[in-house]
C-alpha cells in the first residue's frame, strides 16, 4: 500500500487521525494492529488509517464526519474497543471484550454470580444480582461490586437498558476504582460500541475537546460521554425481592441504577 494511492486531503486527514489516536494511548504499532483489513502493506500507521476511508467512510472525502467516523471505527477495533452484539447477554458478549480492553492497563475482569444456579435464563423482570470483578495480574481480586438491572417492562427496550446500565455501574464502580473509564462510541443496528481509556487521559481529552470529544467537529462519542438514557420504560414498583424469587439474598451493598441516580426525570439524567 502506497502513500502515492491517497490523495492529499486524505492522507492529510489521515495524519490527523493518527495523532488523535495518539492522545488517546495508542501507538503506531497498536493502530496498524486494529486495521485488520488493510493489505498488509502499509508503511505506516499513516497509510493504514487512509486505507480506513474506503471501508469506513463513505467516500474518500476527508470531510469531518468522515474523520470522526475512520477515528471511531480505528477506537473501536483497537485493544481499547469494546463491542456487544445487540442481541446481549452481559456473560455471553460482555465478559471478554470487557477483559481483553483492561488486559492492556495490567487487569483482568469477570463476572461472578451471586448463589447457585449460575447464569441461568429467568423469566422475572430482572437477574439475580451478580458481581463485577476486576482482577490483578496474579489473579487476585482487585476489587468487586454486586450489580442487578433496573426492571425493564417493555422487552423492545430490555437489552437496550440493560447495556446501559450496567455501563452506568461498571464505571461507578470497579472501573473507577483502578482509574478507568467506559466510553460510549454508538450502537448500530447490529452493536453496541464502546471504549475503555485511563480517567486521566480522558478528562484531558474532555478539557480539550470537550465531552463530546469533537475532535473534528463531529461527536466522537455519540450523544456524549455523559450520555442521555431515557429511563420511562423502568417500574421500580415492578423490581423483584431478590431472595423470594431466587432463593439467595442480595447483597445489601448491591449497585442499583433507580438508587444510585435520581430517575424521576429520566430525560434529565446524564450518566457515563
Amino acid at each position: 500500500m502506497s502513500g502515492d494511492n491517497f490523495s492529499e486531503a486524505v492522507l492529510n486527514a489521515a495524519t490527523d487521525i493518527v495523532a488523535i489516536l495518539k492522545e488517546f494511548g495508542l501507538s503506531d504499532q497498536d493502530i496498524l494492529d486494529a486495521i485488520m483489513e488493510y493489505d498488509g502493506d502499509a508503511d505506516s500507521s499513516v497509510e493504514a488509517v487512509a486505507g480506513e476511508f474506503n471501508i469506513s467512510a463513505p467516500s474518500e472525502r476527508a470531510t469531518s464526519a468522515n474523520k470522526t467516523m475512520v477515528l471511531q471505527d480505528v477506537l473501536n477495533h483497537s485493544e481499547l474497543g469494546v463491542v456487544t452484539d445487540s442481541r446481549y447477554g452481559h456473560k455471553v458478549n460482555l465478559e471478554h471484550q470487557a477483559d481483553d480492553a483492561v488486559n492492556r492497563f495490567g487487569y483482568g475482569f469477570n463476572f461472578q454470580s451471586v448463589g447457585a444456579d449460575e447464569w441461568v435464563r429467568l423469566k422475572s423482570t430482572h437477574p439475580r444480582a451478580f458481581r463485577l470483578v476486576v482482577t490483578g495480574e496474579s489473579g487476585e481480586t482487585v476489587t468487586t461490586a454486586t450489580f442487578r438491572y433496573p426492571p425493564v417492562d417493555d422487552e423492545a427496550q430490555k437489552s437496550y437498558q440493560q447495556q446501559g446500565a450496567l455501563g452506568a455501574a461498571l464505571n461507578d464502580t470497579v472501573l473507577s476504582d483502578i482509574g478507568l473509564h467506559m466510553c460510549y462510541l454508538d450502537e448500530g443496528s447490529e452493536h453496541w460500541k464502546w471504549f475503555i481509556i485511563p480517567k486521566a487521559t480522558l478528562s484531558k481529552l474532555v478539557e480539550t475537546y470537550g465531552e463530546s470529544l469533537a475532535v473534528f467537529g463531529e461527536p466522537l462519542v455519540r450523544r456524549c460521554p455523559r450520555y442521555t438514557y431515557s429511563w420511562n420504560q423502568i417500574d421500580i414498583d415492578e423490581a423483584t425481592d431478590h431472595e423470594d424469587e431466587f432463593g439467595v439474598p442480595e447483597p445489601p451493598t448491591t449497585y442499583k441504577l433507580e438508587e444510585a441516580y435520581d430517575l424521576s426525570e429520566p430525560a434529565s439524567q446524564q450518566l457515563w
